[in-house]
């Protein structure tokens, strides 16, 4: 039988560790301006809003502006 390791221990990180160390790279940069495709659902914007608050984008939305408002819960 060939030489083996076997792994006997474990240890997980916790959930988001993995790109921590990228966004601390990505947030000392200035934010990219970011076009947002057909944001028509509350959930195509979440990543967007997130990353707008993080100051990692600006977004531009494109798309229809009526549908774009309802999904932001807003009135034209």
């Amino acid at each position: 039988m060939p030489n083996m390791m076997i792994a006997t221990e474990f240890k997980a990180e916790p959930p988001g560790h993995a790109y921590d160390d990228l966004l601390n790279r990505c947030r000392a940069l200035d934010p990219l301006v970011t076009s947002v495709v057909f944001p028509c659902e509350a959930t195509a914007l979440a990543g967007a809003v997130e990353a707008a608050h993080a100051r990692l984008i600006t977004p531009t939305l494109v798309g229809p502006r009526k549908r774009s408002s309802k999904s932001l819960g807003k009135r034209d």
